[in-house]
């Protein structure tokens, strides 16, 4: 009986379902032309869709989180109402649409008894996102004042792969949403989703009431000119939000930011900041975003600085933390081809790789006060080479060198080698073109016999710079160079026994190091051979050694012998003295 009863329900949807005047698709459907399917949700209510089997109509889905004590629903499909539906004990309402629908929004609208659930149901190809791994939102969460609308922008990961985006809303009453365009309508929350696939990414949008102001001003301020247009929203609950987008002109670049500032019933903002510098005599353009938080009379803020030309990138970053202190950094990596033949390896820097990186550092420079710029050339190779060189044009590294407090650091096979600026600017100054800055781990035969026995089986590296083959054996007070020398330690050795020795005319000089991942770390102003180790071997004397010592000796003892000869004959005048 109750089987029959439920035969006779839902050929009652059906006949009821079947009144909907829906949109179809304007060609029917072939073997190759994939099903569509389509999500929705609001107000405890969610709504699917999936086309049929069969050609020619669709299946749609309801299912009621909270069954309710009414006997009968209406639904409305793209302003067409159906006749009373009979609600199922289990709140799942399962009927066919008169047609296929079309790809796109549309609009369900279920209501009971004084109930009503608004709801965008966004349909697109089933299993179109199959290769889709996720996506992603522009947005995260945005407080919009009723009647305002937004754009919202959906990425699909991984790069290159497509699908269609499914939009919803979980409640069409606060907001709605249609291709990415949300339209704030009362006051409340609502998350729109957006959907490709099985992945999904959600935006939180809090509508609020309140007034809106428009905001128009230009300022002249020395070289700069500084135009400001956009709105400010003062919402009843005393929070605000100020949304502008200015441009910062003058003769050094222009500026174009938007900046929104987010301010709180007791007075505490948030402002972020996000948009190009464009400079005037390099045409290069720095992607410039900025982040500042105000609680009570405390700042905080972060700021990063970026461009790519090819090649060459720099990134700067600046903090100011709540005890006032700021730092900053800036590095500019440059991305070079590496030539290995016959157990070396050797990098070219050309003259127009290094005026990019001038380029890049003065013009963040401009934007970032007090910044040290850093260079990193990154030499090493897959073949893991036992000797490299890099070699850059002398000129154009000297103007890099002179473009702020530049420091170089070079990662090879070999060492790493991290030059301070006056260390980079004493390399430029000798006769010839080019700069080379060499490293290599010696081997038992590139040493004399007299070194060998010196630093015994640890390894020995010689690291050089040259100007036009002329080597720069010192840098100067002050100019230093940072090097890291690798080193494995061997069983029974510490880490905090680790050394760094240079070999010298004159013998072994040892260096204050710091020993970690598996390299020794000191600092230098000049630049020759270096032996890594927990300890030297024993020095054994040569054999011209050991006549000055048996010579040394001899002489030692006769001394013992004239003074024992002098006390002795001084007790016996003493004693005959007393007789």
């Amino acid at each position: 009986m109750n089987n029959q009863k439920w035969i006779v329900a839902t050929l009652a949807v059906l006949v009821a379902i079947s009144c909907f005047t829906v949109p179809l698709l304007a060609d029917t459907a072939d073997a190759d032309t994939p099903k569509k399917e389509g999500h929705g949700s609001g107000n405890g209510v969610t709504v699917s869709y999936v086309d049929s089997e069969t050609d020619g109509y669709g299946i749609i889905t309801l299912v009621i989180d909270r069954v309710p004590a009414c006997d009968y629903l209406t639904v409305r499909l793209d302003g067409t109402d159906s006749a009373p539906i009979s609600i199922p004990a289990d709140g799942r309402i399962v009927f066919a649409t008169a047609g296929q629908l079309a790809l796109g929004d549309h609009s369900v609208i279920v209501s009971w008894d004084g109930f009503r659930s608004n709801i965008m149901l966004s349909v697109g190809y089933q299993g179109e996102g199959d290769t889709v791994t996720g996506v992603t939102l522009d947005i995260a969460s945005k407080v919009m004042l009723v009647g305002t609308t937004m754009k919202l922008t959906a990425g699909i990961q991984p790069a290159g792969v497509t699908g269609y985006i499914m939009w919803t809303t979980s409640d069409m009453s606060v907001a709605t949403v249609a291709d990415g365009n949300v339209t704030a309508v009362t006051a409340g929350e609502a998350v729109i989703t957006a959907k490709c696939g099985n992945c999904t990414a959600s935006c939180t949008v809090t509508v609020k009431t309140g007034e809106a102001h428009d905001v128009d001003t230009e300022v002249v301020d020395g070289d700069s000119v500084i135009t400001t247009t956009g709105t400010e929203v003062v919402f009843d609950d005393g929070t605000s939000i100020r949304e502008v987008e200015q441009t910062v002109d003058n003769s050094v670049s222009t500026k174009e930011v938007t900046i929104i500032t987010e301010t709180d019933a007791a007075g505490d903002s948030v402002t972020t900041e996000s948009g190009t510098v464009t400079m005037k005599d390099s045409d290069v353009v720095l992607d410039v975003s900025r982040t500042s938080t105000v609680s009570g009379t405390v700042e905080t803020s972060s700021m990063t600085i970026s461009v790519t030309d090819s090649n060459v990138s720099t990134t700067a970053t600046e903090v100011r933390t709540a005890d006032g202190k700021v730092e900053r950094t800036s590095v500019t990596t440059v991305d070079v081809d590496v030539t290995s033949q016959g157990g070396k390896t050797t990098v070219n820097v050309d003259a127009a790789t290094l005026a990019k990186v001038s380029d890049q550092t003065a013009a963040v420079s401009s934007q970032m006060a007090d910044v040290v710029p850093v260079v990193e050339i990154d030499a090493k190779s897959a073949s893991k080479s036992s000797d490299s060189s890099i070699v850059m044009q002398k000129d154009s590294l000297n103007a890099v060198a002179g473009s702020g407090n530049m420091g170089l650091r070079i990662e090879s096979d070999v060492a790493s080698m991290s030059f301070s600026n006056g260390a980079l600017k004493k390399a430029c100054e000798g006769t010839g073109s080019e700069v080379k800055v060499s490293s290599k781990a010696l081997s038992a035969s590139d040493l004399s016999e007299a070194d060998r026995a010196k630093v015994g089986d640890n390894p020995v590296f010689e690291l050089s710079v040259s100007v036009g083959g002329s080597q720069v054996s010192q840098f100067g007070k002050g100019n230093t160079v940072k090097v890291s020398l690798p080193y494995t330690l061997k069983s029974g050795e510490k880490a905090s026994d680790v050394k760094v020795w240079c070999l010298t005319s004159d013998g072994l000089e040892e260096y204050a190091c710091a020993y970690s991942d598996g390299n020794a770390t000191f600092e230098t102003t000049h630049l020759s051979l270096w032996t890594v180790g927990t300890s030297l071997p024993a020095q054994q004397p040569s054999s011209d050694d050991k006549k000055d010592d048996d010579g040394m000796n001899g002489t030692v003892v006769g001394l013992i012998l004239v003074i024992a000869a002098l006390v002795e004959a001084g007790v016996l005048w003493i004693a005959l003295k007393k007789l």
